[in-house]
This record gives C-alpha cells, sequence and structure tokens, in this order.
C-alpha cells in the first residue's frame, strides 16, 4: 500500500514537473469593416482616382523617345553589318579589328539593355497598379458582404464594381505595347549577345596561337603576291571605315566632351593663377612650369574611360593627346637628351602603331612597317649603349640591353611567320616603357597637386 502511494505521488510530481502550459494560438484580428455612412463619400474618391488612372497609366505607355532609340539602335546595327561584310570573313580579321568590332557589338547590346531595364521599370509600376486595382476588388467585396442588414443602394454599388472592373481592365491592357517593344529590343539583344560571344571565341583563338606560325614566312613568295589591288581595296576601306563617326556619338557623349574641356581648362587656370615662383627646386616643378599641360593630361586620364564607344580614330586621339601632354611633363625630369630622345622614339612608335591599328591596316602592311622599326631601332639603340655614361641611371642601360635583345627576337619571328608573337613582345615591351614613365610622373603629380593645393 505504501508502495502504491509512493508511486502515485511520484508520476503526479513528474507530471507537474514536466508538463507543458499550452499557449492558445493568438486569434486573427477582426477587420471591422466602415458603416454605410462613409459608403458613398469613398465611392466617390474611388471614382476620382478611376478618372486620373487614364493620364497615370498614359505616362507609363509612352513609348516614343523608346522606339525612336531603339530605331537608332538598329539603324547603326544594320550599318556596322552592312560595312563589316565587306571586309571577308571573319575568321580572318586581325586581333584589332575584332577588338574594334567587338567593342562595338557590346556597346550596342549596353544600349539595349538600358532600354529593356526601362521597360521594366514602367511594367512593374503598371503592375503595382493593377494589384493595387484587384486590392480594391477584393476590399469592397468584402465591405458589401459586411453590410447585408443596411446594404447600400443598387446602383451605387454597381457602379463602384463598374469603375473597379474599367480600373482592372485597363491596367490590365496597358503593358501590351511595351511587353511587344520589349520583346522586340530583346530579340536584337540577343543577336548582338551571340554575335559577341562568337568573336570572343575568334579572339581566344587567336590568343592561343601565339606560338604558332599564323602568317606566311617573309621569304615566301606567297607573302609578296597578296601586294594586289585587292589589298590597296582593303586598305582604302579599312581608312574610309575609321574616319566615319557615328551619328549619335556627339549627342550620346557631347556632355563628356564638355567635361573634358572644362577641367583642362579650369586645372590649367587655376595653377596658372596661383602658382608663385618658390626660391626652392621642388620635386613637382613641371606642375607649376606646365599648367596647360597638367591640365589636358590630368583630364585625359581621369575621363577617357567614361567614353562607352567612340570612333575608330577617338582612342588614338586621346592617346595622342595624354602622351604629348606627357611629354611636355615628363621633359624637366629627364636631365639628359639622350634619355630624351629613347623616349620620345619609343612615344612616336607607339602613337604610329595604335593609329595604324585604328585604320585596320592590312596584315603584310603593318608586317613590313613593324621589320622597318625594328631595323632602324636596332641601330639607334646601339649606339645610345655605346654613348651610355657611368652616370647614368642602371635602368637606362638595362632598357637599352633589353632592346636590343628583343628586336632581334621580333625580327625572327615576324620573318619566319610568327606575326601574333612579334607584335605581341614588340608592342607590350614599349607600352611597358612607357606604362612605367606614366605611372611614376602620375604619382609625382599627384603629390604636387596635392602639397599645391594645401599650400595656395
Amino acid at each position: 500500500m505504501r508502495l502504491l502511494i509512493f508511486i502515485l505521488c511520484l508520476t503526479f510530481f513528474a507530471s507537474s514537473c514536466f508538463a507543458q502550459e499550452v499557449i492558445p494560438a493568438p486569434e486573427a484580428p477582426k477587420v471591422v469593416q466602415p458603416g454605410l455612412a462613409e459608403f458613398v463619400p469613398r465611392a466617390t474618391q474611388l471614382s476620382n482616382e478611376a478618372a486620373l488612372l487614364p493620364e497615370r497609366i498614359k505616362g507609363f505607355q509612352q513609348t516614343t523617345e523608346l522606339e525612336k532609340e531603339f530605331a537608332q539602335i538598329s539603324e547603326s546595327s544594320r550599318k556596322l553589318s552592312k560595312r563589316t561584310e565587306k571586309l571577308g570573313p571573319q575568321e580572318e580579321w586581325s586581333f584589332e579589328r575584332l577588338l574594334d568590332y567587338k567593342g562595338r557589338i557590346d556597346s550596342q547590346a549596353a544600349d539595349l539593355q538600358k532600354l529593356i531595364a526601362t521597360i521594366s521599370e514602367r511594367l512593374s509600376a503598371i503592375e503595382t497598379i493593377q494589384q493595387d486595382w484587384n486590392g480594391k476588388k477584393n476590399l469592397w467585396t468584402d465591405w458589401v458582404n459586411s453590410l447585408k442588414e443596411s446594404p447600400p443602394p443598387v446602383d451605387i454599388r454597381k457602379e463602384v464594381f463598374d469603375t473597379i472592373d474599367k480600373g482592372i481592365e485597363l491596367s490590365s491592357g496597358a503593358a501590351k505595347p511595351l511587353l511587344k517593344l520589349q520583346d522586340s529590343i530583346a530579340s536584337l539583344q540577343r543577336e548582338k549577345l551571340q554575335e559577341s560571344a562568337r568573336l570572343d571565341g575568334l579572339i581566344k583563338e587567336l590568343r592561343t596561337e601565339v606560338f604558332e606560325t599564323n602568317d606566311l614566312p617573309l621569304t615566301s613568295l606567297e607573302f609578296y603576291r597578296q601586294f594586289n589591288p585587292h589589298l590597296a581595296q582593303e586598305l582604302r576601306r579599312g581608312i574610309r571605315d575609321a574616319l566615319r563617326w557615328e551619328e549619335n556619338f556627339v549627342s550620346s557623349h557631347g556632355w563628356l566632351i564638355a567635361g573634358q574641356l572644362i577641367l583642362a581648362l579650369g586645372i590649367g587656370l587655376f595653377i596658372r593663377l596661383n602658382r608663385r615662383k618658390s626660391p626652392e627646386e621642388l620635386d613637382w616643378q613641371f606642375v607649376l612650369d606646365h599648367p596647360w599641360a597638367t591640365g589636358v593630361f590630368i583630364s585625359v586620364l581621369c575621363l577617357s574611360g567614361f567614353y562607352s564607344t567612340a570612333p575608330a580614330l577617338g582612342p588614338p586621339l586621346l592617346w595622342t593627346l595624354g602622351m604629348v601632354s606627357a611629354l611636355m611633363l615628363i621633359h624637366p625630369l629627364f636631365r639628359s637628351a639622350r634619355r630624351l630622345w629613347l623616349l620620345y622614339t619609343l612615344t612616336a612608335i607607339f602613337l604610329i602603331t595604335q593609329t595604324l591599328h585604328a585604320l585596320n591596316l592590312p596584315s603584310p602592311i603593318f608586317r613590313l612597317y613593324q621589320v622597318f622599326v625594328l631595323m632602324a631601332l636596332g641601330p639607334l639603340l646601339l649606339l645610345g649603349l655605346r654613348m651610355a655614361r657611368s652616370s647614368d641611371i642602371p635602368l637606362y642601360r638595362i632598357c637599352l640591353r633589353l632592346g636590343l635583345l628583343i628586336l632581334p627576337l621580333c625580327l625572327t619571328a615576324q620573318w619566319l611567320g610568327y606575326s601574333t608573337l612579334a607584335n605581341l613582345v614588340f608592342e607590350a615591351s614599349i607600352a611597358t616603357v612607357l606604362l612605367y614613365l606614366l605611372v611614376s610622373m602620375t604619382l609625382r603629380l599627384g603629390r604636387g597637386i596635392i602639397e599645391f593645393s594645401l599650400t595656395h
């Protein structure tokens, strides 16, 4: 008996310890519907909203500007395709021509994406309006059902639901013209993206052919047979295409051109008006000595990257402005005329090469140009090395020796038909030297501008 009482007490104690209190789930708050007195005023407010709805939706349906922009992009795409058809198979294009054409295709695809994004924003706004009117219908339906004991007049009730149905119908049909235009734009964009992907594949193939013979050797008679009327026609076509400007370039990039001019003039005028002659020689004195060159260099350096697309001769023109202004700034840093002639020579070769790439110079002509440059540059580098003094900085003599090693390599590669390898080594070597000088000068320029701004 005592054991039974002990077991019962133990069970009761365990159940009281481990029992969990069941908390009832909170009831959803009941929506309190307005009374009958609010029916007519809110019906009038609904009618006013419905009266403004057509004008509101009309603002989202305005596609005139979008269609105009789409027509311009389509016409530009058609002209570009027509011009490139005359250039022969893309598999035979040069590396630079493929890059230029891919850049134009990508720019058109980006412009199309902007139009699609604009239409998507409008469609999202129309969808919000449609959801709002569907919500109004549910709200009024629940309200009418809650007024069964004292229902509103039938004619007012019918007018309310007719107004809501018209709003839903109007918002539902508003998206049709936008969807149609968006589909046309997306179709052209898909074509551009597919073409860009195909060009990217061709470019990657050319990059993998660096150590392969991809041109005829200069000792082959077949190479010289390429100099025929067809080659001359291709040269004229390339020059004509390079000199052609896009119709909407100035309208779409006018603000950027104006910004570069204002920045260059503003910086130059600021330095010219505020510079003071210092008795001590400053490390960045060249900034004060050449205010206009400083303004042009900073303008080109800071804003040139914002051009989404440009004519073929646009990049060489910007390079020329940037390099000429940089030479004016770098000049005082070189106390030796022997170093200056090397810098001027490399800069001239670099700018001429970039211009010839922009002109889509046929490969046989460009290869002869490069051979001529290599053969002329060799004796100049050898003469510079012989005239180098022990007081010259070691980097100057190292550059001369590396140049004398690179030139025979490039010349041999061109001679045997490894034109891609020769172009890569030749242009990368010159660009590396110029880039080092520009970075060094840019650091000094930045330090000079900061100190000048803090002291004036």
